[in-house]
């Protein structure tokens, strides 16, 4: 294209994006006519299939549709907004499809747990092993210091955080987690101390 030729496309694509500002629906079409298949193929590169791609592409131009003041002429061509945008909302439809993938995992492995656990609650032999280690946990529990006790139990026994335990203490933050932190390795150290006694 040659210059004369590029600085009239570019004023075209500014008098485009300037009417559909104003609302034009016909200059809207054109302009997705005109650019759908490179939007499309950023998007399909970025996402590597084609239904989100597709998805990618036709949020792309939705958004050019309610905020066309988003484009400044001035900044860069129409072609070079597009390119941008395809290629933002492709990054972030993949890291939506990442994440609901995680927690698609996470929720399966849950409700794995859950069954796991309730087949395993109707094993007399299982739930006299776990009343065994909830004693002991109570006993080692006991044997600590009073400071460590009471930060252990209100974190573990009421699900308390550091601040609310601080707060129901009196104590600063910065004393609860020491406390806690070296609770912790005193609990630690005697547990497996009281296994090995067994």
């Amino acid at each position: 294209m040659s210059q004369p030729e590029e600085l009239q496309h570019e004023d075209g694509d500014r008098h485009l994006g300037e009417a559909i500002a104003r609302g034009d629906e016909q200059a809207f079409r054109t302009v997705f006519e005109n650019y759908f298949d490179l939007v499309f193929q950023i998007c399909y590169h970025v996402c590597g299939q084609s239904l989100d791609a597709q998805e990618a592409a036709e949020s792309v131009f939705v958004e050019f549709w309610r905020f066309p003041n988003r484009f400044h002429p001035d900044r860069g061509s129409l072609r070079t907004y597009l390119r941008i945008q395809a290629r933002c909302r492709s990054i972030d439809l993949v890291r939506q499809r990442t994440r609901q993938a995680v927690g698609r995992e996470a929720a399966r492995d849950a409700l794995n747990a859950c069954v796991e656990q309730k087949e395993r609650s109707f094993d007399p032999a299982d739930q006299a092993e776990r009343r065994d280690e909830d004693k002991r946990v109570r006993l080692v529990l006991e044997s600590l210091p009073t400071e460590f006790q009471s930060v252990l139990k209100l974190a573990f026994f009421n699900s308390l955080t550091h601040p609310e335990i601080a707060d129901r203490l009196g104590l600063p933050i910065g004393t609860v987690k020491s406390r806690v932190r070296r609770g912790l390795l005193k609990f630690r150290e005697c547990f497996e101390a009281a296994k090995v006694a067994r």
